[in-house]
């Protein structure tokens, strides 16, 4: 059985642009000037709406449980991010 890890991992590396993504919609964030905090959840939600309205045919599920994970690598790419993202305990593999 794959830990929650090794499924991000593989949709991460199959899927690379949800990252690309979440970063558009987070640097549109900032440039408008948003609040402090930035809920990668609120980006996450956002690229599902986004994705629901075009009806993109063949198009990948968002699974939510990789949300965590996503937040740790815009912080790793964008370390000027790190103050705007909190980072919570893993509580799963």
């Amino acid at each position: 059985m794959q830990t929650i890890q090794q499924k991000f991992e593989r949709f991460h590396r199959d899927n690379p642009e949800v990252l690309q993504i979440l970063e558009k919609l987070a640097r549109e964030w900032f440039a408008a000037g948003g609040p402090r905090k930035l809920g990668v959840k609120m980006l996450w939600e956002t690229m599902r709406w986004h994705r629901s309205i075009t009806a993109e045919a063949e198009t990948f599920a968002l699974n939510d449980v990789y949300t965590s994970r996503y937040a740790r690598l815009l912080v790793i790419r964008n370390p000027e991010w790190a103050p705007h993202i909190e980072l919570r305990e893993l509580r799963a593999a």
